[in-house]
């Protein structure tokens, strides 16, 4: 009986201990941020991912998916719309089809390498940001200007412009004036290319001005085949 109480009383101490052990261990610090290694703000000491990861797009080559554009022409007379004449849509095309780059590769160093792989060419042109703001700017002081998101693999340019004006047409009464609002927004969508940068062995032309960036809709056209049905 006595060996049995020394036995309950040794555990009782063990146990005592462990848990004024335990008490005293401190508790481990959580430490929220990124922890991708590919992300701009990739914090080695992170224990936790708060989804907080803020992506870049320089030395990295970007391969071009497709690019829709949206548009939507408004005709008028003396300020009340013409439905008949007026429309709206949405086309999406590769980029060998609108002409626009089929890849980007932005240097640190403020430089582009736009790839238009259908006529073997890079265009070398420069950018700079400011917030969401893309600007690209060729040799000759050409501007374009886009708003940009990017993500772990994915790059959006998106451009868009507002026309207006007016077109004389005699749609069968005799000649009236039509008032006219054309606006358009493109999306480019490009995907990240993890085999790594743009080779030099394609032939480099600086601001290539024969190239394009966007796909401008021309909306007069569409009031001059108008005005020749009619």
């Amino acid at each position: 009986m006595k060996e049995l109480l020394y036995l309950f009383f040794s555990l009782s101490i063990i146990f005592s201990a462990c848990k004024k052990e335990d008490e005293d261990m401190p508790t481990p610090t959580v430490i929220n941020g990124c922890m991708d290694t590919s992300a701009t703000n990739y914090n080695a000491n992170t224990t936790n991912d708060d989804s907080s990861c803020i992506y870049g797009f320089t030395a990295i080559t970007w391969i071009a998916t497709d690019i829709i554009g949206d548009t939507s022409l408004i005709v008028s007379y003396m300020g009340t719309a013409i439905d008949s004449l007026s429309s709206s849509g949405s086309k999406i095309g590769t980029p060998e089809m609108a002409g626009t780059p089929t890849s980007l590769n932005f240097l640190s160093t403020g430089t582009v390498y736009a790839e238009f792989s259908y006529d073997n060419e890079i265009d070398t042109v420069t950018y700079s940001t400011i917030g969401n703001t893309l600007t690209i700017t060729d040799s000759e002081g050409k501007i374009r200007g886009f708003d940009y998101t990017v993500s772990k693999s994915h790059l959006v340019l998106v451009s868009g412009h507002t026309e207006e004006g007016s077109e004389t047409v005699d749609l069968g009464t005799g000649p009236i004036t039509l008032d006219w609002v054309g606006n358009y927004l493109n999306t480019m969508s490009f995907t990240r290319d993890t085999s790594g940068i743009l080779n030099n062995n394609i032939s480099h032309k600086v601001g290539n001005t024969n190239h394009n960036w966007f796909v401008k809709p021309k909306f007069n056209n569409v009031l001059k085949s108008i005005k020749k049905q009619n």
